[in-house]
Order: structure tokens, then C-alpha cells, then sequence
């Protein structure tokens, strides 16, 4: 029994739509994270590469994000293009 998987939603995501999201949210993730690692790597005494760890995280993240968002932006012009042609 699967209890977050709704078969009756009304407004359902396309798949393409939901891979482009899944990578926004994993680069806000590496994003928002970021302190919490900065903050590990202090603790364990690792203060000598805290900057560049601090820069390899948040732009992985960035980079994560963006890829994301791009596809997300052509997708969407994808579609708009789809419906003027279907409407003249």
C-alpha cells in the first residue's frame, strides 16, 4: 500500500516537468547544506580547506540548480510553442 502516491490527482505533473524539479531541489539542497558542512568540517578540525569546500558546495549546488531551471525554461517554451501551433 503506497500511501503518498495518489492515482486521482487533479492536477498531475508531466514526468519530463518533474525530473527538471527533482534537480532544482537537489542543488537548494547541496545549497541550504552548506553551513551545516562548514560548520562538520570546523568540528573535525578541517578549518585549512573549509573555503574551498565552502566554494566546491555551493557551486556544485548552483550548477545543480541551473541545469534544472534551464530545462525547466525550455521545457515550458516547449509547450507554449506546441499550443500556437495547435491554435493557429
Amino acid at each position: 500500500m503506497e500511501g503518498t502516491h495518489r492515482e486521482n490527482n487533479k492536477h498531475p505533473v508531466d514526468p519530463e516537468k518533474r525530473k527538471y524539479m527533482r534537480f532544482m531541489q537537489v542543488g537548494l539542497s547541496c545549497i541550504l547544506a552548506w553551513p551545516v558542512a562548514i560548520m562538520l568540517a570546523a568540528m573535525y578540525g578541517l578549518e585549512n580547506i573549509v573555503p574551498i569546500m565552502s566554494v566546491l558546495i555551493v557551486m556544485i549546488g548552483v550548477v545543480i540548480f541551473a541545469i534544472g531551471y534551464v530545462g525547466a525554461q525550455e521545457l515550458r517554451e516547449r509547450e507554449l510553442k506546441g499550443s500556437e501551433d495547435k491554435n493557429g
